[in-house]
C-alpha cells in the first residue's frame, strides 16, 4: 500500500490518469490534424506538427513534415508556411510567399484551414454522440431545465447545499413543503424571490426522507432567485436506431455547444469563472470519466472537444478565429498586415490568455485539494513529480551532449 491505497486501486487510478492525459493529448491531435488536412488538400508546406509543449519525448520526419510529441499534452500547433504565429516552432517558412505558402491562396481556402480544427472537433463529437445513441447514455448531456431531474449529480461543499450536508445522489422532492415533482424547472420556479433567505428541502436519500434547513445565496447566473450550489442529473437516452441516432446526436451536439457559448459569454460580462473550469480540471474530469466506464469517457471526450472546438471560435490572434478575422482583414484590405502588427498581436494575446490559463488553474487546484480525496490528490502529485522528473532527465542528457 501506498499512503495507504490499496495497490489495484492505486494501479486503477494510475491507469485512469494515463488516459485522461491520452484523451486530452488525443483531442488535440485531432484538433491539429483539421489544420493538418485542410493545408495538405490546398498544397500549403505544413513544416512541423507538435502535439504539446516542454521535452520532446518523440520527432521524426514524415516526409517534408517533422512530427514531435512533447512531455506535456497540452497545446500544440500545425506549422503552416506563410502564418507567423508565437509559440510554434522555429517557424523557418513564415514569410515564404510562393504558391506552398497560405498568403497566396484565396480567402476561403485560408479559412477552411483555419476551420479545419474546429470542424474535425465538432465532427470527433457527432460521432461519438452518434455511436453513444446507438447503446444508450445513461444521463443526456444535451438536457435542458425542462428535462433534468432533481437528483443531484454534483454538490459544490462550499456551495449552501453543500455546507447543509446535501449529497450528490439525493433528490429534491419539495421546498418549503411544495412539490417538485421531479423536475428542475418546477424547483427553479420556487426558488424565484428567495435569496438571502432560509428554506426546508424535503430530500430523498435511498430509502430516508429527510427535511433540511437550507440558507439560500442570491444566483451568480439568475439575478433574483436562490442559489444551491448543485448540479442535476439528466434523464438516460435509450438505445437509437442508427437514422434516430444521428438526429440525437446532432441535438446533443447543438445544446453543449450552446451552453458552452454561454459560459464564455459569462466570462465576458463579468459573471465570473465558477462555470469555467481550466487544463487541470478538464484532465481531472477525464481521469474520473475513464475511473467510471467508457461510455462516461467517451462522453466526457466528446464534450471537451466541442470546448475545445468553441474556445478556438475566440477571435484573438491565437486562436484560430483570430487567424481567421485577421485573414479577413487583409482579404478586405489587399495586402497583409505589417510584422510588427502580428506580432504585438500575439504577444498581447498571449499574456492575456495565459493570465487565464494561470488563474483557472489556480482555481483548479484549489477546488481539486477541498473537494477530491486522498487518493486523487496523490495522483495528481505523482503526475507533477513524472513531469518535473522529465525535465530533469532532458536537461540532465541536453547538458552531457553540450
Amino acid at each position: 500500500m501506498l499512503f495507504n491505497i490499496p495497490f489495484f486501486t492505486l494501479l486503477h487510478n494510475i491507469v485512469s490518469l494515463a488516459l485522461g492525459i491520452f484523451g486530452f493529448g488525443f483531442l488535440i491531435f485531432f484538433h491539429e490534424l483539421g489544420h493538418f488536412l485542410f493545408a495538405k488538400l490546398f498544397n500549403v508546406l505544413t513544416p512541423s506538427f507538435s502535439i504539446g509543449f516542454g521535452p520532446t519525448l518523440w520527432s521524426k520526419k514524415i516526409g517534408e513534415t517533422q512530427f514531435s510529441v512533447s512531455a506535456i499534452l497540452i497545446g500544440g500547433y500545425v506549422e503552416i508556411a506563410g502564418n507567423e504565429e508565437i509559440g510554434q516552432g522555429s517557424q523557418a517558412e513564415a514569410h515564404r510567399q510562393d504558391e506552398r505558402s497560405i498568403t497566396s491562396k484565396p480567402f476561403w481556402q485560408q479559412f477552411l484551414i483555419m476551420i479545419g480544427g474546429i470542424l474535425l472537433n465538432l465532427i470527433l463529437a457527432f460521432c461519438i454522440f452518434t455511436f453513444l445513441s446507438t447503446r444508450g447514455i445513461p444521463q443526456d448531456p444535451g438536457a435542458n431545465l425542462e428535462k433534468s431531474t432533481t437528483k443531484l449529480s454534483f454538490v459544490d461543499p462550499k456551495g449552501p447545499a453543500g455546507l447543509a450536508s446535501l449529497k450528490a445522489g439525493d433528490t429534491i422532492t419539495a421546498l418549503n413543503g411544495a412539490p417538485t415533482h421531479g423536475r428542475v424547472c418546477t424547483l427553479c420556479t420556487l426558488l424565484e424571490g428567495k435569496m438571502n433567505s432560509d428554506v426546508q428541502l424535503t430530500i430523498k436519500r435511498g430509502e430516508q426522507t429527510l427535511i433540511i434547513p437550507v440558507h439560500l445565496i442570491e444566483s451568480p447566473k439568475a439575478k433574483g432567485r436562490g442559489h444551491l450550489g448543485v448540479g442535476f442529473s439528466a434523464p438516460a437516452l435509450p438505445p437509437q436506431s442508427f437514422l434516430s441516432a444521428l438526429g440525437h446526436a446532432w441535438r446533443i451536439t447543438g445544446a453543449i455547444a450552446k451552453n458552452t457559448v454561454k459560459a464564455f459569454l459569462g466570462i465576458i460580462s463579468g459573471r465570473g469563472l465558477s462555470s469555467v473550469g481550466g487544463p487541470i480540471m478538464i484532465l481531472a474530469a477525464m481521469t474520473k470519466g475513464a475511473q467510471q466506464d467508457s461510455a462516461t469517457y467517451l462522453l466526457i471526450l466528446a464534450i471537451i472537444s466541442i470546448g475545445l472546438a468553441i474556445i478556438n471560435l475566440v477571435p484573438l490572434p491565437i486562436f484560430d478565429g483570430g487567424q481567421i478575422l485577421i485573414f479577413g482583414i487583409e482579404a478586405l484590405m489587399g495586402r497583409r498586415l505589417s510584422d510588427r502588427a502580428r506580432t504585438i498581436l500575439g504577444y498581447a494575446c498571449w499574456i492575456l490568455v495565459i493570465s487565464l490559463f494561470v488563474l483557472l488553474s489556480i482555481k483548479d487546484l484549489y477546488q481539486i485539494i477541498t473537494t477530491l480525496n486522498v487518493q486523487t490528490i496523490c495522483l495528481f502529485s505523482l503526475l507533477i513529480g513524472v513531469i518535473a522528473l522529465i525535465f530533469l532527465t532532458k536537461f540532465i542528457i541536453q547538458r552531457r551532449k553540450s
